[in-house]
Parts: structure tokens; C-alpha cells; sequence
């Protein structure tokens, strides 16, 4: 069988919901509702989504399992996660990315989650944030982080946020 080095509307023209709970592994890129319109439905991942860059867009998002966006050797980059969604749940699982992640929707719900990146992570939270309080097992470890808009009510003061800043560079907060 073949495989495809990208993931976009033109592979599965009529997909709007997907759950995973096996491996999707491509040298590429993945769009999932990302693209054009409509967006997808629903997208649960309960396994491993790896690719060069990630770019998911639905009204409902949940990831329990590992998303990875990593470094390129060829073409040299880096890799990185979006993820735009009306209503996202993030528990127990992790995103990995070599370059930034940018979170963007109405009300995100993070628990038991680790997010490591290597450049910024990006904010845009309208409604709602929350991660139930202390202790919630929650790590952050990126190179900056942006709130580009305070979320109406919720609070992340139970997640461990660390900001690592390389040798002679102003990362941003």
C-alpha cells in the first residue's frame, strides 16, 4: 500500500469527524479542518498523531493521547502545533512540538497535560480556561508564552508554566 505525506481535505474529501486510537505518522503536514470550510465536527485523539506541522481546526477537540510536531532535518525547521476549536479538552495526554503551538477558541479544559515546545506558546482563549484547580499535574515548558486575550472566567494558577530562555535571547511573555 501507499502512503501519503500529507493530511488535507483533498485525501478525504467528505471526512468531518474523526476519533483516533491507533498512529497516524506523516513526513508532512497535517491539516484537519484547517484548511477551508467547514471545519471538522468533531476531532478525539486517543493515540499518536505525528507530522512536521499540525494545523487542527473543529468545533469540538479533545487529546488524550501524544501530538508531535518535531524538527526537520530536511528542509531544516521547525515543526508546529495549532489547534482552533470551539470547546477543546486536553487531559492526560501531551503535545510536543520543535517550534511553537498556538491554542485558539471559545473554552479549552486542560488536566493532567503536558505541553513542551522549543519557541512560543500562544493563547487566545475567549470564554473560558480551566485546569480544576491545584494539583492538576499540568507542565508547560516552552520558550515564552502569549495570552493574546484574557479568557472571560477561568484561570490557570493550578499548571506549572516554566519558560526557558536561551542563552542571549528575549523570548516573549
Amino acid at each position: 500500500p501507499g502512503t501519503i505525506p500529507n493530511w488535507d481535505r483533498s485525501n478525504f474529501p467528505t471526512l468531518r469527524n474523526l476519533t483516533n486510537e491507533g498512529r497516524i505518522i506523516l513526513s508532512g503536514t497535517v491539516w484537519m479542518g484547517a484548511e477551508a470550510e467547514p471545519r471538522y465536527g468533531n476531532i478525539v485523539n486517543r493515540g499518536t498523531i505525528s507530522a512536521f506541522n499540525q494545523a487542527f481546526r473543529s468545533d469540538y477537540f479533545e487529546n488524550s493521547g501524544i501530538i508531535q510536531s518535531e524538527r526537520s532535518r530536511t528542509p531544516p525547521g521547525v515543526g508546529t502545533i495549532s489547534v482552533e476549536a470551539t470547546s477543546a479538552k486536553l487531559e492526560g495526554g501531551r503535545f510536543e512540538a520543535g517550534g511553537g503551538i498556538r491554542l485558539a477558541g471559545n473554552d479549552f479544559k486542560i488536566q493532567n497535560y503536558t505541553i513542551t515546545n522549543r519557541q512560543a506558546l500562544v493563547l487566545s482563549v475567549t470564554n473560558s480556561i480551566a485546569d480544576s484547580g491545584q494539583p492538576t499535574n499540568n507542565v508547560i515548558s516552552t520558550e515564552g508564552f502569549e495570552f493574546v486575550v484574557k479568557p472571560r472566567v477561568g484561570d490557570l494558577l493550578g499548571t506549572k508554566i516554566e519558560s526557558v530562555a536561551p542563552r542571549f535571547l528575549a523570548i516573549p511573555h
